[in-house]
């Protein structure tokens, strides 16, 4: 299916152009002079019914994100290729998901012994943004005329017309902002073992360890409001054609650098052991979130704001073990410091699925490990086995032994290369809530020009919004 839609959408084999002079008419409707039946337009249904069937949200008809969609279709996709791609491809062959995997690092230094330490590289298959709108270049304007706007609704009891509303000056934050806020320093607290175990100030940051051949760009276009509703940021950014991040790869240590000595399970994992802010818990709380993923929310940003944590919780909350307890695995602490690991398959889960599928409770546990604990995709996938004899603890055991050869191919610290991207298509939501509204994408034609997909609906587009956009897809040059 996903070969019969690149097909279609790439060349006219399943959707043939429309003769001249001609219109698409509504599907079921017969053929005319004047119109043609659905055959000029791509209509993936079953495409779509395969990649969100078994998803809880993308099974249905309402609208759903995105950039939540794109990361279920690359993980729906792995998981396919891993088993199918061999019998088509070279067994080395690239997945698809691979074509937008990354790696990032951070690193701490420490403020009183100059230390560093740098983490295990962190898989990443898109750059999250935020739109800090404190850092609009015209806030000052916009701010005015709320307030004007705001005055004139107090004294004279009505709004301004809608006419001149469309005329109101627009936050406009620069791009570099975007990244600024991304890849800049930060301050966190963390025990260095060179201090005998006290907590000291580190900078912290975030940067580049390889780059994709396709560069996944989201830009959370929300924040909370006064009552907690989370609302779209109406806010242009200047997103450049050619995007460069070379500058923000990961040389390693620098050559006057020290790297800070490891330590005890209990030194080593104090970033994810420290507590959560109580304040933005207890405010995530108030929001009907539990109080597990509001801790998770508020250490996962380092305790900075509750409109960053809340960020996070539009991102995560669909996890797995969002609602899991907190739980630090000393066993992993040396290698990844700052990671938060959470238990691993509960019992009623195992035996749900046992009930389900007649299975014994190995075959189940390595069912739900490779699913990561859900539990259709676990049904799924043992009743998807030819054989379910042949599962057995060992198949978890090479499993993860083949995760832990893939982790070698990360390039060594400093083996970035070339961060230079050129923006090549881009999905825009219209509408003023988060809840509604459409999707449309724009993509640039080999001839410079911009198209504009609206369902089925194809033009020119001679002014592509890419200042409003959600997410864009820029090519490695």
């Amino acid at each position: 299916q996903f070969s019969k839609l690149a097909h279609g959408m790439c060349t006219a084999n399943y959707c043939p152009p429309l003769p001249e002079g001609t219109m698409k008419m509504q599907e079921g409707e017969g053929d005319t002079d004047k119109g043609t039946l659905e055959k000029h337009v791509v209509a993936p249904r079953m495409f779509k019914k395969l990649i969100g069937g078994q998803h809880p949200e993308f099974s249905g008809g309402k609208q759903q994100d995105a950039a939540e969609y794109f990361r279920h279709f690359l993980d729906h996709m792995n998981k396919v290729e891993k088993k199918e791609l061999s019998r088509f491809v070279a067994s080395d062959s690239p997945t698809t998901a691979s074509l937008f995997e990354f790696h990032q690092q951070i690193k701490l230094k420490c403020t009183v012994t100059g230390e560093v330490r740098l983490s295990a590289p962190e898989y990443q298959n898109m750059l999250d943004l935020i739109v800090p709108t404190k850092d609009a270049i015209n806030i000052a304007d916009v701010e005015q005329y709320e307030q004007e706007a705001k005055k004139q609704k107090i004294d004279n009891g009505t709004s301004i017309p809608s006419s001149l509303d469309n005329d109101a000056p627009k936050l406009n934050v620069p791009f570099t902002a975007c990244l600024n806020h991304y890849f800049g320093d930060s301050i966190v607290d963390f025990k260095n073992p060179s201090l005998s175990g006290a907590s000291s100030e580190c900078t912290r940051n975030i940067r580049f360890r390889s780059f994709p051949k396709y560069l996944a760009v989201k830009l959370n276009r929300y924040i909370l409001g006064d009552n907690w509703v989370p609302i779209k940021i109406d806010a242009s950014v200047d997103m450049p054609d050619i995007l460069d991040l070379t500058g923000y790869a990961r040389e390693g240590f620098l050559a006057n650098e020290v790297a800070m000595p490891e330590s005890g399970a209990d030194d080593a994992m104090d970033i994810a052991s420290q507590e959560a802010d109580a304040g933005i818990v207890t405010q995530l709380v108030s929001m009907g979130f539990s109080e597990n993923g509001s801790k998770r929310a508020a250490l996962a940003t380092n305790n900075s704001d509750a409109d960053t944590a809340m960020n996070w919780v539009f991102q995560h909350m669909e996890d797995p073990d969002f609602n899991d307890p907190i739980v630090v695995e000393a066993s992993t602490a040396a290698s990844a410091s700052n990671t938060i690991s959470t238990s691993k398959i509960n019992q009623e889960s195992i035996d749900t699925l046992m009930m389900i599928t007649g299975c014994n409770v190995i075959q189940c546990e390595v069912a739900l490990k490779e699913n990561n604990s859900d539990l259709d995709g676990a049904a799924n996938w043992l009743l998807s086995h030819a054989d379910v004899s042949s599962i057995t603890a060992e198949s978890s055991n090479d499993n993860q032994s083949n995760e832990a050869v893939s982790t070698s191919n990360i390039p060594d610290i400093g083996s970035t290369g070339e961060g230079r991207y050129e923006l090549m298509s881009m999905i825009s939501h219209i509408g003023s809530s988060v809840e509604s509204g459409h999707y449309v994408c724009h993509r640039k034609l080999d001839d410079g020009r911009w198209a504009l997909f609206n369902d089925e609906k194809v033009a020119v587009s001679t002014k592509p919004p890419k200042e409003h956009a959600y997410m864009y897809f820029y090519r490695k040059l």
